[in-house]
């Protein structure tokens, strides 16, 4: 990347918000506002959306421990990351039915949080130690994702669009955004791996893991599904969403 510092370190940061919003919002929290839509149109089921929503979550975890494991270079994971979430996603516009469903909910789940892991990863690599402010530019991403997935649904579901409209505009929304930042992460600045060391475990590291499990137990529940319950009781799609 070329420019300024100042210039460079912005892009740096934008890149890692993109990348996570497209991971994130996409990737994993679309399906939240999609799934009132596809029990709608699908006839989906509570146990069915639940199994859905299971199964990207399963993925997610399976992926962060992949990409932790591996000593894949950053931007190529983060490109092949990207590249599964476009086509999941494109893919979930399909009337395939429960399995096929699953299957790419899975695949999006890795995906994410391979995207993640490297995006971050990548960013901090680059940029400079004490900006709180780029870091929080970064991580800024999942919430802007979901934004831009909840409001894009909003904008369907008033419209009375289908939930295979909403996975396809979500699959292009995707798509544009990973063509945007395909060169962005740049395969020629990275840097070689380096050997990979055991890891140790501490008990304040098994801490954290603990806690940030019980967080997600507290939070991914009724974020899954206030908005199926929601929906059972406000008919109007505005007051809805």
């Amino acid at each position: 990347m070329r420019g300024t510092p100042s210039s460079r370190n912005l892009r740096i940061a934008l890149a890692g918000l993109a990348a996570l919003a497209v991971a994130m919002g996409i990737g994993r929290f679309a399906f939240t506002p999609v799934l009132p839509m596809m029990q709608q149109d699908a006839g989906l089921s509570l146990a069915e959306g639940g199994w859905l929503a299971s199964v990207n979550y399963v993925g997610y975890l399976v992926g962060a421990l992949w990409a932790g494991a591996t000593h894949a270079r950053g931007a190529t994971a983060i490109r092949a990351g990207l590249a599964v979430i476009v086509l999941v996603t494109l893919g979930m516009a399909l009337d395939a039915g429960m399995l096929a469903w699953s299957v790419l909910r899975a695949a999006a789940g890795v995906a994410s949080a391979w995207v993640l892991i490297h995006a971050v990863s990548w960013c901090l690599e680059r940029l400079p130690p004490g900006r709180p402010l780029l870091v929080g530019t970064v991580f800024a991403g999942v919430g802007a994702g979901i934004v831009i997935a909840g409001t894009l649904c909003v904008l369907l579901m008033a419209a009375g669009a289908s939930a295979s409209s909403a996975w396809l505009m979500l699959g292009i929304a995707s798509l544009v955004a990973t063509a945007v930042l395909w060169p962005v992460f740049n395969l020629s600045h990275e840097m070689g791996d380096e050997p990979g060391q055991a890891h140790r475990w501490t008990w304040e590291q098994s801490r954290m893991v603990l806690a940030y499990g019980a967080y997600g137990f507290g939070y991914i529940i009724p974020a899954t599904f206030l908005p199926v319950m929601t929906r059972s009781v406000i008919t109007d799609p505005a007051m809805f969403n």
